[in-house]
């Protein structure tokens, strides 16, 4: 007799999870460097429906940049293909970001950056108070 024919056909399964299993959504990510350079990854390119060029607006008094689908602002900033495979992209903003006066001095990460509906559009807030700074390379 096989240990198969032994137990009986009451089995019970482990539970790993307390809840059901969901899948994780991809987490948005943003950077910019003191090149005036604003990258983002594909999940936060896709959450701005994924345009070829961005409006880029700033809230001085809240300290926050925002990189917005473009609709009626009439200046755009290119969106270019960045990074080994091309699925990053970067937004060359120094001409913007020195009119705004924000400047740079050390690569700052924006990890999951907060999405608002500004003007029936999605907008990515770039929370200067609240970036990383990321280690310099060596």
């Amino acid at each position: 007799m096989s240990i198969a024919e032994t137990l009986s056909d009451n089995w019970e399964i482990g539970i790993k999870w307390d809840r059901r299993y969901v899948e994780p959504r991809p987490r948005l990510y943003a950077s910019m460097n003191r090149q005036g350079v604003i990258v983002l990854n594909a999940a936060a390119f896709d959450a701005l429906k994924g345009s070829a060029s961005f409006a880029l607006l700033f809230d001085r008094k809240k300290r926050v940049i925002g990189v917005k689908y473009p609709t009626k602002e009439r200046q755009y900033f290119q969106a270019n293909d960045y990074g080994r495979d091309g699925k990053l992209k970067a937004i060359f903003a120094r001409k913007a970001l020195r009119q705004f006066g924000v400047e740079v001095t050390e690569t700052l990460a924006f990890v999951d950056p907060p999405i608002e509906d500004i003007g029936g559009e999605p907008c990515l807030l770039l929370q200067l108070d609240k970036a990383r700074i990321l280690p310099k390379k060596k």
